[in-house]
């Protein structure tokens, strides 16, 4: 399936055509490269440094953001962006599966691949987000479906256990039915003993 190719063992990876393109490759050793980091990425309690034309490739956000930010007059101050609303591990995710890293991005659960597509969306990282939503939808149905036949599992042990408590109450019904008759016949045959007894007495 589609989700198979993106997810295994709890890591997404992009599609295959992005991990043998070999600009990914490139992108990557830009990501890793200190010597290459120009900007301040301004996350929910922590500020990373992080290589500024590689985020301007990546986020069409991050590259008008930039551009708009670049001064002449002062362009050795480092530039920000400011990404408050996420930490630093969603924020390295994002650009590593943007990047096509071949290690992917670890995820805990729905969660956290739908929190990873927050980030890729608000980006602009088209890609990254087409996949992860793809992913948090056929998470989300399969958990439906499971929950679904938990239900059906669970109406028909609920079914089971009614049908065992019906054959012990019909069992029961016999067993008293059964004792009733035999009651029934031996009071028979007191009354006609009585009856017979009556009669040799009257003879």
């Amino acid at each position: 399936s589609t989700m198979a190719s993106y997810l295994k063992g709890g890591v997404i990876h992009m599609p295959e055509e992005y991990r043998k393109h070999p600009l990914f490759s490139q992108l990557n050793v830009m990501m890793d490269a200190k010597s290459f980091w120009d900007v301040q990425v301004e996350l929910r309690g922590k500020s990373i440094g992080m290589n500024g034309f590689l985020l301007s490739l990546l986020s069409p956000v991050i590259r008008n953001s930039l551009s708009g930010e670049r001064d002449q007059e002062n362009s050795n101050v480092q530039r920000q962006v400011s990404l408050s609303d996420f930490d630093e591990d969603t924020f390295r995710k994002v650009v590593a599966l943007a990047c096509s890293n071949p290690g992917g991005a670890v995820v805990s659960g729905k969660d956290d691949i739908l929190e990873l597509s927050r980030l890729a969306d608000h980006l602009g990282i088209v890609g990254a987000r087409d996949v992860l939503l793809d992913i948090a939808t056929r998470v989300k149905e399969a958990a439906e479906l499971a929950s679904a036949e938990q239900a059906i599992l669970e109406a028909n042990k609920e079914l089971a256990s009614l049908k065992a408590q019906l054959e012990i109450a019909n069992s029961k019904a016999l067993a008293d039915e059964a004792n009733h008759k035999r009651q029934l016949a031996e009071m028979e045959r007191a009354a006609a003993e009585a009856a017979a007894e009556a009669a040799r007495q009257g003879a």
